[in-house]
């Protein structure tokens, strides 16, 4: 009996686990050099929120400029679609792929922030626009938050000089973050925080923006500078979890933890 209590906690923790991948849509800003950025497999498991089935924006290569806006319709974490849809364009001039690591083999979450979509012309000011419509009441009901990952490193130096301004706008929800992005990607997920300004930036290579509702939102790299590197590698939307899916994966931790404690005690 104890072994069956124990395994249906197990089952508990790991349904609510895996069931997250549903309320997920993960997005990665990749070019097509496999030596130099592999493309992520359908199996593979990246991201801060961990998660299969990211869907890819693929330039033709690393420095190609002139990427032209596109739209792509988006799956879920279990592969099925989300009904939402991203469009990508691009404000006072192009946008290009470009390398932000100088890795030579790579794990699923090296692959995503070794390459990013970020301005063309670094003088002159602009922006890198991403547009997702049509989320569903898996999103909109409870609520969801945003990760963006984001690194404008040169692939072979770190440069904590490198600047990254970043936009969500969703209804009457607008908010800005800066954050220092020039810090090559070290196996490790740093929140750069949520600076209003360049001199408020914090060292980081995501941005969360928490508590959206709206069924659409718009992203933006925004670059002014040479040092306003605004680039993105990919984001997450990630729904909510509702009280209830908490406190069932909290109720199988608390069974779980009991009846370790149990074994440790009789041995």
């Amino acid at each position: 009996m104890k072994k069956v209590l124990y395994f249906s906690a197990m089952l508990m923790v790991a349904g609510v686990g895996t069931g997250v991948s549903a309320d997920i849509i993960s997005v990665s800003l990749t070019y097509t050099n496999s030596a130099e950025r592999p493309l992520l497999a359908a199996s593979d498991m990246a991201g801060f929120v961990n998660a299969a089935n990211w869907n890819q924006v693929v330039a033709p290569d690393r420095d190609s400029v002139g990427i032209t806006a596109d739209s792509l319709a988006l799956n879920l974490g279990t592969g099925t679609s989300s009904g939402a849809s991203l469009a990508h364009s691009s404000s006072g001039g192009s946008y290009v792929a470009r390398r932000t690591t100088d890795a030579t083999t790579y794990t699923p979450n090296q692959a995503l922030m070794a390459g990013a979509f970020a301005r063309f012309n670094y003088g002159t000011s602009g922006s890198h626009i991403y547009e997702v419509t049509g989320l569903s009441s898996t999103f909109t009901g409870p609520g969801y938050d945003v990760y963006v990952y984001v690194n404008a490193a040169n692939f072979w130096e770190d440069r904590t000089d490198f600047y990254g301004q970043y936009r969500l706008q969703a209804g009457t929800y607008d908010q800005t973050t800066w954050a220092v992005t020039g810090v090559r990607y070290t196996n490790a997920f740093i929140n750069a925080g949520s600076g209003a300004t360049q001199g408020t930036a914090g060292t980081g290579n995501y941005i969360l923006f928490s508590g959206l509702t709206n069924a659409s939102f718009t992203l933006t790299g925004v670059h002014s500078t040479d040092s306003a590197r605004s680039g993105i590698n990919g984001f997450q939307i990630v729904a909510i979890p509702e009280p209830g899916s908490m406190l069932l994966m909290g109720l199988g931790i608390s069974v779980i933890v009991f009846f370790r404690r149990f074994v440790n005690k009789t041995l």
